[in-house]
C-alpha cells in the first residue's frame, strides 16, 4: 500500500494513493499530540516522525503513536520548527527554544548557544547533505554547518547569502544543499562559497 503524507496547519492527512481515500488524525481521534503540526520526516523503515507546535514530537508506524515531549524524554523544546531525513539511523530535529537536538533511538544529544558554536536556540531550518554534514538555519541568526566535529557559520558578511535570515534548506542532488533566504533569494553553495539565484516566491 503506497500512502501520501501531508501536514496542514491544523491537522495531519494520510491519502491511500491506490483507494484514493483521505485520513485525517487529529489529537481527538489518534494519539496526536497537537493538531498543529510544523514539520515531517520519514525515516528507513517507514515510521512517520511528526513534529507538532507545542506537543513534542511524535512517531507514527501506521498502527501506534509513539510521543516525545519534554516531561518523558530528553526533547530540549516541544516546539519542532523541522525534522531533518534520517541519516545513519538517528534523527534530527530543530527546536523553537532549545537548539539542534539528535536522537538515535535510545540516546538524546542537544547543540545549543551555551554547548556548541549556534548563536541561537531557535532552529528554523535543517537538513543534512549527502556527506552527512548537518546544515542549521538559526533564526534572525546565520546558517551554520556541521560534521559530527566541527562548526562553520555563513553569513551575509563572510559569504554570498543575500542576508542572514535562513527560512528553509533544501537538499540538491549533490553536497551541500541549497539555502533559501527571506529576500526572495535564492543561494547555492558550490564547495565553500555561496552563490546567488532569484528564487520567486522565497521568504
Amino acid at each position: 500500500m503506497r500512502n501520501l503524507n501531508l501536514f496542514f496547519w491544523m491537522a495531519l492527512l494520510s491519502m491511500n494513493l491506490s483507494a484514493q481515500t483521505w485520513t485525517s488524525y487529529t489529537s481527538s481521534n489518534s494519539n496526536l499530540p497537537d493538531n498543529e503540526v510544523l514539520a515531517l520526516s520519514i525515516d528507513i523503515q517507514g515510521n512517520l516522525w511528526v513534529g507538532t507546535w507545542y506537543g513534542g514530537l511524535a512517531r507514527f508506524d501506521f498502527s501506534n503513536w509513539l510521543v516525545y515531549n519534554t516531561s518523558n524524554s530528553g526533547l530540549p523544546d516541544n516546539y519542532i520548527w523541522d525534522i531533518s531525513p534520517v541519516a545513519q539511523n538517528s534523527i534530527w530535529m530543530g527546536t523553537r527554544l532549545g537548539g539542534l537536538a539528535q536522537y538515535d533511538g535510545n540516546t538524546w544529544n542537544v547543540f545549543d548557544s551555551q554547548n556548541s558554536a549556534l548563536t541561537g536556540d531557535n532552529i528554523l531550518a535543517l537538513d543534512i547533505d549527502r556527506l552527512d554534514k548537518k546544515w542549521v538555519g538559526v533564526y534572525n541568526e546565520v546558517l551554520f554547518s556541521f560534521d559530527g566535529t566541527n562548526w562553520a557559520n555563513y553569513t551575509a558578511a563572510n559569504s554570498s547569502l543575500p542576508n542572514d535570515i535562513v527560512t528553509c534548506i533544501a537538499p540538491l542532488n549533490r553536497p551541500p544543499p541549497l539555502a533559501i533566504a527571506r529576500s526572495h533569494s535564492c543561494s547555492w553553495f558550490p564547495g565553500n562559497k555561496a552563490r546567488r539565484a532569484s528564487c520567486f516566491g522565497a521568504g
